[in-house]
């Protein structure tokens, strides 16, 4: 899953919210040792949420469709389509209004920026400067998302081809987020129970 998804998936816990945002930058095992325990448990929970969507057969078949242009890129261009997907059913799953529930992520994350690594803060900076989140609606801000990507990117991804893909396709993606996001909050529900 992406930023949104994982940001939503986090509820209005802060300390969650921000492990959950900051995690792909975690490496190893011990961070419980250098964050505090809310933040260590979001940490915990994006990697339960990455592996439970990597081995779910709907994000598998979303994948499946995209490999042979996309190769090991696929992945990540699904999980912004979800994004995607979660801002046009977005009432469906969280009762806050998207640009309210985007607005209280940027100002708690911010507030956190000290303790997020390195690389992180300049990011979120960028993410609000640009309005990621809510411009993930929009195909126009999907296709500056993955020029963006692409350039970065270390191989030959054709990912800025990626909006053109999912308008071929939109109803297979809509519908396979349709019903795998609501398998993954009852996941993350009975997780955040456990642990």
């Amino acid at each position: 899953m992406n930023y949104l998804a994982h940001l939503c998936l986090s509820g209005i816990d802060e300390e969650l919210m921000v492990g959950n945002f900051i995690a792909d930058e975690v490496r190893g095992k011990n961070f419980g040792t250098r964050y505090r325990a809310g933040i260590s448990r979001g940490i915990a929970l994006h990697r339960a949420i990455d592996s439970f969507t990597d081995k779910h057969p709907r994000h598998h078949q979303c994948r499946q469709r995209l490999y042979d242009k996309h190769h090991h890129y696929s992945g990540v261009i699904v999980d912004i389509y979800f994004d995607h997907l979660l801002t046009r059913q977005w009432t469906r799953f969280n009762k806050t209004p998207l640009d309210e529930f985007v607005t209280y992520c940027f100002r708690a994350l911010s507030a956190y920026k000290n303790e997020m690594p390195e690389k992180m803060p300049l990011m979120l900076e960028r993410m609000i400067r640009h309005n990621w989140l809510i411009n993930y609606q929009s195909f126009e801000g999907l296709q500056k998302a993955f020029e963006g990507m692409a350039r970065r990117a270390a191989y030959p991804s054709r990912m800025n081809e990626a909006v053109e893909d999912l308008k071929q396709r939109y109803e297979l993606f809509q519908e396979d987020f349709s019903n795998f996001f609501p398998v993954l909050q009852r996941f993350v529900a009975d997780w955040l129970i456990k642990n």
